[in-house]
């Protein structure tokens, strides 16, 4: 009777072990999935954050190389929504900047699209539109 207990009691501290195994690999397997999750979605917030911000910092950037904002206006324009949302008013909000340096100038525009939630900056030289 006593083997038998014995046996008994090893053989449920090996069950024990292998169930604490168990737990812990599937909280392994479960923690790296989760892991690799997390740094996808970091990396894709990296990657859209990255994006807005290059497009962001041309303006900034024309001023440290020594450009001055000598005009600003901004407008809303409302145009169609984009399917499948046609029957929407979609908003684009458009801010235009003149910069000049000496002799040369140049125009800027930030447009930013609420249906699409971009924002888009497109500089050149100046078109000959008002936009006052």
């Amino acid at each position: 009777m006593r083997l038998n207990m014995r046996r008994d009691c090893q053989s449920y501290q090996h069950a024990t072990r292998l169930l604490c195994f168990q737990v812990s690999t599937e909280r392994h397997k479960v923690v790296k999935t989760m892991w690799g999750g997390c740094v996808s979605a970091l990396l894709a917030t990296i990657v859209v954050a990255s994006e807005d911000r290059v497009a962001a910092d041309s303006i900034y950037r024309l001023q440290q190389e020594g450009w001055v904002i000598t005009q600003k206006a901004d407008r809303v324009e409302s145009r169609a929504g984009l399917p499948p949302y046609q029957h929407l008013v979609r908003r684009v909000a458009i801010s235009t900047y003149r910069l000049g340096r000496g002799d040369r100038a140049l125009t800027c525009e930030i447009i930013y699209d609420s249906q699409r939630d971009r924002q888009q900056e497109v500089c050149g030289p100046i078109v000959s539109r008002e936009t006052n």
